[in-house]
């Protein structure tokens, strides 16, 4: 509130050299902080830069290739080309945890940034030929323990395709399972996303638009869903399954949902897959369903 002794904000006889000095003050620490904005974005294009030349050469793809597997611990081999085009990388060995290792016969990468300035093995795409992930301890009759399971540094992939991936276990049988393509796949400690993944097991079943994600600690909660195609309901007339799944490994609760012969069918499903016996438990739901049956011929 104004009074006759107040005086005015903007004096007529303000000195102007007052008023400019005042306002550089007064905008000098916004200046401030968009100049060291600016600069830090600057230092951050030369970096990038830097590095994107870097992947081009082989003097730089193989400083890199050395860095990431002195920052991961990971070994491998490698051979011509550069990480920028492309480059055969061999014999990669990675211990996740005192029984469990996990070996990559040869992948055609290309690498992504993160692989510097985050410390972790990032792909941008990768044309890989077989994983084994082998399990040195031999099955003790009990339980299965649900361990936690981690890499040793982060691993993330933009886009992946893997030919065949087996599991082996000392005195078990491998489980094979081929033509895997995923993209945005990320094991970040012990959780495992995928942004979109397809598999195919034997010629049993074939899994497609695959996401979701899976903690491997504690019973391995998870939160998933899938197509499957399975070949013996196809023959059946059954649809493709949409199945979607929830809970743990351990207890995975899940939904199911189909068409057969032109009506829908729904159910739900518990499931203990690693369990002994792996005890199952479903029910179906249909409304009107029509029942395709062929009439026996009898030959003379």
């Amino acid at each position: 509130m104004l009074t006759k002794n107040t005086p005015p904000n903007n004096a007529p006889d303000e000195d102007p050299a007052q008023r400019d000095a005042r306002a550089v003050r007064r905008w000098y620490p916004l200046s401030f902080l968009l100049k060291l904005l600016v600069l830090i974005l600057i230092v951050l294009a030369i970096m990038f830069a830097v590095f994107f030349y870097a992947m081009g050469t082989e003097s730089g793809t193989k400083f890199i290739l050395e860095k990431v597997s002195a920052e991961t611990g990971i070994d491998f081999k490698y051979g011509r080309g550069n990480l920028r085009d492309g480059i055969w990388v061999t014999d990669i060995d990675i211990k996740a945890t005192e029984d469990l290792e996990v070996l990559v016969d040869k992948a055609y990468v290309k690498i992504g940034w993160r692989a510097i300035f985050a410390k972790e093995v990032h792909l941008r795409d990768a044309d890989i030929q077989t994983i084994e992930i082998i399990n040195n301890k031999p099955p003790t009759g009990e339980p299965f323990d649900y361990k936690t399971l981690q890499l040793p540094v982060n691993l993330r992939f933009d886009h992946a395709k893997i030919k065949n991936i087996t599991y082996k276990q000392v005195t078990k049988e491998p489980i094979v399972v081929h033509d895997i393509v995923a993209r945005n796949l990320t094991w970040v400690g012990s959780m495992v996303t995928v942004g979109r993944g397809d598999l195919q097991y034997a010629d049993i079943v074939k899994i497609s638009a695959l996401q979701g994600e899976i903690d491997l600690q504690g019973d391995y909660p998870l939160d998933l869903s899938a197509i499957a195609e399975v070949s013996a309901l196809e023959k059946a007339y059954v649809d493709p399954l949409n199945i979607t799944a929830t809970g743990t490994l351990k207890r995975t609760v899940g939904k199911v949902r189909s068409r057969y012969n032109d009506s829908d069918v729904s159910g739900d499903f518990v499931v203990q897959g690693l369990d002994q016996d792996s005890p199952f438990q479903a029910k179906l739901q249909w409304d009107d369903i029509l029942i395709l049956m062929r009439k026996a011929k009898k030959f003379v």
